[in-house]
């Protein structure tokens, strides 16, 4: 799915800048320009801001879905959420450093 892939992106964007820095870059700041393309089949463009400048990755092209990262103690946590057949039922995703990325929400969720 669309925003699970984006999810691992992020999480190898972060990991590749916790590499050069040392820390860790939170997008917490960006979920609002994301958000406007969670719901439906349309795609939205992301409009990097400065926090995804700084990471140095955007998403490849419009997208369907909106994803954000927090840190903590333990490290990084890269969220995703979707709603593309429009019905209100968000599906979840998350990943943690090299893991897996986790789908959080029913298989009939989208």
């Amino acid at each position: 799915m669309e925003t699970a892939s984006r999810v691992a992106e992020f999480r190898d964007a972060e990991l590749a800048y916790h590499g050069k820095h040392g820390r860790y870059l939170p997008l917490d700041s960006e979920r609002i320009t994301l958000r406007s393309a969670v719901v439906g089949t349309q795609r939205g463009t992301w409009t990097p801001g400065p926090a995804l400048e700084r990471l140095g990755w955007t998403p490849p092209g419009p997208q369907r879905g909106a994803c954000w990262v927090e840190v903590n103690n333990h490290g990084v946590l890269v969220n995703g959420i979707c709603n593309l057949d429009g019905d209100g039922a968000f599906a979840r995703f998350s990943v943690t450093g090299n893991a897996v990325v986790e789908y959080l929400t029913d298989d009939d969720i989208y």
